[in-house]
């Protein structure tokens, strides 16, 4: 991964729709990508306020950014990755290294982004999970508790 740079917009596109989970779980702190978008030109202030006041919730931020980095062009993408590569570069190695999905449908509208149900079918999540119960064990006495041994 020692450029970043895509070579046209679907490319650029199908990578973030691809990596939307992976983006929005692990770019917790967003400020500094934002700013470096907003420097560059790559996004509006007024995207940069939507992205800001959308949710108190990082990776629902992260997700609105995705959602407006992937309308726009590859020149933009590739501010995105500059920013990326300074203040997350393992997540940028990641997306850069994922293999793209085909069935990933670029032209999903914005308010059916935001919406649970159609995200998770989109990539393919379970709509419920289930969680093995762990093995029971007895509690442990607690050095000290208890007679000792030999003691009259």
């Amino acid at each position: 991964m020692n450029d970043a740079i895509v070579q046209h917009h679907g490319q650029a596109s199908l990578i973030l729709w691809t990596n939307i989970g992976e983006i929005s779980r692990r770019l917790p702190v967003i400020g500094p990508v934002l700013d470096h978008l907003i420097s560059k030109g790559a996004i509006s202030p007024e995207e940069y306020q939507q992205v800001t006041h959308c949710s108190r919730v990082p990776c629902e931020k992260a997700k609105r950014l995705v959602q407006i980095m992937a309308s726009k062009g590859r020149e933009e993408f590739n501010v995105f990755a500059e920013a990326l590569k300074t203040n997350n570069p393992d997540l940028l190695r990641t997306i850069m290294e994922a293999p793209i999905r085909a069935d990933v449908d670029t032209r999903i509208s914005i308010q059916e982004m935001n919406t649970a149900a159609t995200t998770c079918q989109r990539m393919a999540l379970p709509q419920t999970a289930t969680v093995a119960a762990l093995p029971v064990t007895p509690p442990l006495q607690a050095i000290g508790a208890g007679p000792a041994d030999g003691v009259e």
